[in-house]
Parts: C-alpha cells; structure tokens; sequence
C-alpha cells in the first residue's frame, strides 16, 4: 500500500516540511485566528510537535483559552493530528507513507441488512490523508452545529511535497497527507483509556483525574479507576446517542476516543475522521448503524475489563457490583425505566463474566520491541508491526462481540425514537442474520443464551 519511502529520523534530522492551509473555520473570531497562524510551524516540524501520547496526535495546551463565536463553548488545548507520531518507547517521528493496518474486523452491514465483516482500511503511519483530515474535521462542524459534545475544528493542512503521498485504497488515487488540527475543551491530554492505567500514571496525571472525580462527586474511591469508568460511561452513553440523533454513524466506542470536559460536565468524542452521515444508507442499514454504535462502547468496556494485563485492577465481583454497561446504558436510554435497564444489563454482565473467564487462560502475546532511532526504516516497521499487532485481541473478538451486543441493543432501539421513521429488522430476521453471521461458534451460542435471556 506504499507509494513512497518511509522514514524515521532522529531528532536532530528532522527535516523542514512543506504545506498549504486547505480549510479554516470561520466560528474562530479574527484575533485568535492570527494566534492560530503560528500552528503552521508545528505542522512543517519548524517547530517540533509534543507529543504526549502514543500515536499520531500532537498536543499543545493553550496559555488562554481560545473563544467561539455565539458559544460558551471555549478551546483550551489544541489536538494536531497527522504531524507525525511517537512510538510506545518513546522515540518521535514525523509523518510517513509507509501503511499501518488493522486486521481486526469489526461489524458491518449490507443495503438489505444482512451482517457482514468491515475491513478497517490503512493508514499513513504516524500520519493522515488529506480526505480523512477534511472528514474530521466536517464531522466536528456538523456536531457543533447539533450541539453534541466534541472537538471542535480549527484548520486543515495539506502537505505539497511530492513524496507526502498515500495510496489509501478509498479513493483510488494516490492521496496528499494532512493534517487536522481541532479544538479541545478541556486541558488535560488524558482520554478515559488512560483510567484504565491508572496505577502507571504519574502524580500530574493522578491530580487530573482527582479533579474529574471531585467534579462528578465522587466520594467513595476504594478503587479510584473503576469509580471513575463508571460515572463516565454514564455520560458517554448520553453523547453517542447525540452523535446518533444528529444524523451520524460510525463511531468507535473504544475508551481512548473520548474524554471529559471540566467546564461543561460531559464526555466530549474525540477521534471523529471515520465517521459518516447516515443519510447515505438504506432505511434498514440506518437503524442497524445507530444499534451498532451504542453497541461499540459496551463491546470496548468488555475488552478493557477482561485485558489479562489488567483484570488484577478490576476484580470481576467490583466490576459486577459497579456495572459500569449499565451505567452507559443508563445514559443512553434516559427515558427508560431504570429497573428495565438494570434487567438488561444483567444479561451484559453475564456476557462479561464470560469473557472474563475466558481471558483467563490468556497470556497476552504482544511484544514491545525497543525501538531505536538510529535504526531508520526498521524502526518505523517495528513501530508498524508493533500497531497492527496491537489490534488484536486473542481472548475476545471485536466483530463477534458487537454481534453478540446487537440483540440488545435491538430491543432496547424499540423505544429509543432515534429514527423512529426507518424500518428496524424483525426478530426473526436479526437471529437468522446473526446465525448467518457467526456460523457454528461459541459466540453463537452466548447469542442464544442472550436471546433466551431477553425472552425473545
């Protein structure tokens, strides 16, 4: 999937990069767009990007936060995504062509319905097309406009050197990098994945999640993480299903896509570029999209409570007492009768101690290779391998998780009035569809014990 070399390079080799501003937004007043201008050395490495994270997006928090125009809404830190990345060891390096894959299949559906396996496409390692760049950052517009919490978008680069390029396989044509630069509105660079880790954070990035646990007054904090996952899956519930109602689908649900806004009390979405308008699809593949999405982040809490690196700071009988899928769902359904929700979400928790058990007798394959600049090209495919590989997860498979979550998800949508006005499948046809599916496997028989749970 190449179309040009690759490079890592060390840190006193970074070498100057070339680019066009491609698209600005026009909420941002005139004072703070000047100040936005100085961005462009970050985007052309003249200034070298900070990184706080593994992965492709830079983060820079802003002395004085940044004003909208007709909005209480403020941006007190600045997201570059696409200008480069930093490995899981540490090293920086700036964007390349060399492809970064994700075998892992997720859930997908065709014009009539049926269940079908998406192949997540490619991308730039440490880097962005300039056609996902534009995409997040009209996805992020367009949840302005319908109010649901996010990050807001600032600008568009287009790199114009000739070897900035990626052949994507979307559009057929070898595609520019970018880069998308948005808006966060709160400070800290921490996403909720990063509570999972909690007993690896430093005192700093603690003294955040403090703040996040004083402000959701949270008082009993035996297991501070735990308490803390819960109380936000309450509110991510409420914001996907915004994400829903405003006409959108696609969203991954996985805990290091969304984070809490200090200011407003919400969750606020993050990673937005693969995301598309409903619109787009059949009546019956609209509402199986809204299904899935609520389903994502129920599937990605079951991956992170059951990640055999992790199960020693949840305990699966804290994990049960708290119930943090009821919590999502909670948020999601807020129209609902809460002991309808709490019936439901039982069926979840006996999936979960499935999985749980199951994790058990794994022992996590992934290894860390050291990368070193020095290497060049084989670090950058050591950090490739190291990605790809990071997708998978032996103990739980993502696109047979969903699946399992959809009969859920699809008696619960009976009452959601999320577009109540497209045909949603009949009971028969979604277990038919889910046999077709899942063939002869041992996630089918969790769909039958779901479906006799539910009584369906």
């Amino acid at each position: 999937m190449n179309c040009a070399s690759s490079y890592l390079i060390k840190i006193s080799d970074f070498k100057t990069l070339t680019s066009e501003l491609f698209k600005e937004w026009d909420e941002l007043r005139p004072q703070d767009s000047v100040k936005l201008e100085e961005l462009k050395d970050i985007v052309e490495w003249r200034k070298q990007p900070a990184f706080r994270r593994t992965g492709r997006s830079a983060f820079l928090p802003l002395e004085a936060p940044v004003e909208i125009s007709n909005s209480k809404l403020k941006i007190r830190a600045i997201k570059i995504k696409g200008v480069g990345a930093r490995t899981h060891t540490g090293q920086i390096f700036q964007p390349t062509s060399t492809s970064v894959c994700n075998n892992n299949p997720h859930l997908g559906f065709d014009e009539f319905g049926n269940f079908t396996h998406i192949k997540t496409a490619p991308a730039p390692t440490g880097g962005i097309t300039l056609n996902r760049a534009v995409q997040e950052f009209d996805v992020s517009e367009h949840l302005f406009k319908y109010k649901c919490p996010s990050i807001l978008p600032i600008q568009v680069y287009k790199y114009t050197d000739p070897s900035m390029r990626f052949l994507s396989g979307e559009t057929g044509e070898p595609d520019p990098l970018g880069v998308v630069i948005t808006g966060l509105p709160d400070r800290s660079y921490l996403r909720v994945d990063s509570i999972f880790y909690y007993h690896y954070l430093d005192a700093t990035e603690r003294a955040d999640l403090a703040q996040w646990m004083d402000l959701l007054k949270i008082t009993n904090r035996s297991n501070p993480a735990l308490a803390l996952i819960t109380a936000l899956s309450k509110l991510y519930g409420k914001t996907i299903r915004k994400f829903s109602e405003s006409g959108l689908y696609r969203y991954s649900g996985a805990p290091d896509n969304y984070s809490y806004c200090s200011d407003t009390g919400e969750v606020f979405l993050i990673d937005l570029d693969s995301s598309l308008k409903l619109d787009t699809l059949s009546p019956q593949q609209q509402t199986l999209e809204v299904m899935r999405d609520a389903a994502s982040g129920i599937a990605y809490l079951l991956a992170f409570f059951t990640d055999p690196r992790l199960i020693q700071y949840f305990p699966l009988e804290a994990v049960v007492e708290a119930n943090p899928f009821r919590e999502l769902l909670l948020g999601y359904h807020a129209g609902l009768d809460p002991t309808y929700i709490d019936d439901i979400s039982r069926v979840i928790v006996e999936y979960y101690e499935e999985v749980y058990r199951r994790s058990l007798s794994h022992q996590y394959p992934l290894e860390r290779p050291e990368i070193d600049s020095d290497q060049g090209e084989e670090a950058i495919q050591k950090f490739r391998s190291y990605l790809s590989k990071s997708y998978m997860r032996p103990w739980i498979s993502r696109s047979n998780t969903f699946a399992c979550l959809m009969p859920i998800c699809w008696l619960l949508h009976q009452d959601s009035q999320i577009r109540s006005d497209a045909p949603v499948l009949d009971k028969d046809t979604l277990f038919q569809n889910l046999a077709s599916y899942l063939g002869d496997s041992d996630d089918f028989a969790i769909v039958n014990r779901v479906k006799r749970s539910l009584s369906l």
